[in-house]
């Protein structure tokens, strides 16, 4: 048996009705009553995703914004952060700016962001966050009366993939991710949830071949390159699909139950 999972949330612990399945909940509970590690690892902020590791019945550790940050659920602290640089942070904002994109950063378990009602009032809703605005976000930055590990552009539909070419060979340093049609995030190339899985398997002393990634973005390929078990749900990226070793047949949000039923079975 893997002696640990690392599961991406969005898109791959639920399905359409963006709610974790019984079923799922079931499997994951049983993983965990026979000795396993069940890690989340999203680009959510911490306290978007504590109440949902809470809810499954799950201590340990959790990896937020992209694999910038590990949480501890049980002592409530981060026990790993990687910072981005604050110049060049400024400079990539300043340019997002002067193009019209919106931008928010993490910092502090905070997600602080520039005005904008609708955005705001929607990604709120969908994350299950509060929203700090401000005016001054740059200036905050560049202050360091805000200091981020992540931050987030909002851009054109039509020139998000564009500015992500162009932008990643201005700063080699970090790591743009399209997590959705109009959303990038960003954060040091080095702060990746491989490296946050990598880490967590020094902490458990636990070998990648003994440890199984799933998920369903791109952003989850060095996820899955850190373990020895690779795979993806159904509705995943087509490169993210490229890397797997088994791709889950369910299509109903429950990709993740099927594999943990297949690990307790000792068929996978």
């Amino acid at each position: 048996m893997y002696d640990i999972i690392f599961s991406d949330y969005d898109g791959t612990l639920y399905g359409k009705t963006r709610e974790i399945s019984p079923k799922t909940r079931k499997s994951i509970e049983k993983y965990v009553a026979n000795g396993g590690k069940f890690v989340i690892s999203t680009g959510r902020i911490y306290s978007s995703i504590k109440p949902i590791a809470v809810s499954l019945g799950l201590n340990g550790d959790i990896i937020t914004s992209q694999g910038s940050q590990i949480y501890n659920i049980d002592a409530d602290i981060p026990i790993h952060t990687d910072f981005i640089n604050k110049q060049k942070t400024v400079e990539i904002l300043e340019i997002a700016k002067r193009e019209g994109y919106l931008a928010q950063c993490y910092a502090n378990n905070t997600i602080y962001a520039d005005k904008n009602k609708d955005f705001n009032n929607f990604f709120a809703d969908f994350f299950s966050v509060n929203i700090s605005t401000t005016e001054t976000l740059i200036e905050d930055i560049f202050t360091e009366k805000i200091v981020p590990n992540k931050f987030e552009l909002l851009v054109d539909k039509d020139k998000i993939d564009g500015f992500i070419k162009d932008i990643s060979k201005s700063y080699p340093e970090f790591l743009f991710s399209k997590s959705a049609p109009v959303m990038i995030e960003v954060v040091d190339k080095l702060a990746t949830k491989g490296r946050a899985c990598r880490y967590l398997l020094d902490k458990y002393n636990i070998k990648p071949e003994n440890a199984l990634a799933i998920g369903d973005g791109n952003n989850d390929i060095d996820m899955l390159e850190a373990v020895g078990g690779k795979v993806a749900v159904n509705n995943a990226a087509k490169r993210l699909l490229k890397t797997a070793d088994y791709i889950t047949k369910d299509t109903n949000g429950d990709g993740v139950s099927e594999i943990i039923e297949l690990i307790l079975s000792g068929k996978f």
